[in-house]
């Protein structure tokens, strides 16, 4: 039997346990609708893949509800990999081909007036291209997130955000990026940064402007045509365990709570201070699996969460308070 174990708990909330739910979202936050809570509408898992080690990834199953599945043909794809230095054991997508790439045609998924984009991979390349996604020929950098080794984020028209923030140390990166058309803000959060060099937040990027859906979503590369246009010198070579993608900017709170979940998950280090939940180090027991909560920072509320067979609700606030919750995969 799995054991759970939560960590900060506080007084006014239910926990129900229900054995038959399963996690929502990653880490508790958003569901495949957006019913009450962002919208999921990506959520590739590379451990979940049933493939043994050096297995080419031909389809890279969406965990997210919306059946946004990948797919590659041999030459290009990525490969399983859980045998080479894998994080807390987790097996990761190697893209180590020349012009690799892993893609999802007519994308009428794609986040428009407002996005949130996670991966946990490593590196230590430079000039590549992690997330390409193009609405057209014309418009083949409608969103763009690459370079490791200084991070930039293209948007809508082709013009970009250029940040000094370097992800290509060979280690395994927690990146969230996120914008919103509403006020322009777009953030760089990096190892759950929430100040400092891995953090970075530009206000008035793009306001009022939409991205247009229905084009092709591309990991690993970088799009200069629809579909079309890659070249050797973008293909990212390196390691990716897991993508997630909302349909709008998280919440501070919601933030700092899919941080968690991602670092107890792979065993990455959080910095400044935003490492909130301490139930996965050995001495408590290293419930590091399928971690979620609820909680308040900055204003901001993520009031339900759904995962291991555990729903979290009806918490009263009073200042910045989390309950974050996990099981040890026994």
């Amino acid at each position: 039997m799995n054991t759970l174990r939560a960590s900060s708990l506080f007084a006014f909330f239910f926990i129900f346990c229900l054995h038959a739910w399963a996690q929502t979202g990653p880490g508790g936050i958003g569901n495949t609708l957006g019913t009450g809570q962002p919208r999921n509408v990506l959520w590739l898992e590379a451990n979940s893949l049933a493939l043994p080690n050096g297995a080419d990834i031909l389809t890279w199953t969406d965990r997210s509800g919306n059946n946004n599945n990948l797919t590659a043909v041999a030459a290009t794809s990525p490969v399983f990999n859980n045998t080479t230095t894998p994080p807390n054991g987790l097996g990761y997508a190697r893209f180590s081909k020349a012009d690799n790439r892993i893609v999802i045609n007519s994308f009428t998924d794609m986040p428009q007036s407002g996005i949130t984009t996670i991966l946990v991979y490593r590196t230590s390349d430079t000039g590549d291209g992690l997330v390409s996604y193009a609405a057209s020929d014309a418009a083949s950098n409608e969103y763009l997130l690459r370079n490791s080794d200084a991070l930039r984020t293209f948007l809508i028209d082709g013009i970009f955000d250029q940040s000094t923030i370097a992800t290509s140390n060979n280690a395994w990166r927690i990146l969230l990026n996120s914008w919103e058309n509403i006020d322009g803000r777009l953030n760089y959060h990096v190892d759950g940064a929430e100040s400092g060099g891995q953090f970075r937040l530009v206000n008035g990027f793009k306001v009022n402007q939409t991205i247009d859906a229905g084009g092709t979503l591309a990991l690993g590369n970088d799009q200069d045509l629809l579909n079309g246009g890659f070249e050797p010198a973008d293909a990212l070579q390196g390691d990716i365990a897991e993508v997630i993608m909302y349909d709008r900017k998280l919440n501070d709170a919601q933030v700092r709570i899919i941080n968690n979940y991602l670092s107890a998950k792979y065993g990455t280090t959080l910095v400044g201070g935003t490492d909130t939940y301490a139930g996965d180090t050995p001495a408590n027991g290293n419930f590091d699996f399928q971690v979620a909560g609820v909680g308040q920072l900055n204003g901001t509320v993520h009031g339900e969460a759904n995962s291991a067979g555990l729903i979290v609700t009806g918490v009263s606030y009073t200042a910045t308070s989390f309950i974050l919750y996990g099981h040890n995969n026994v």
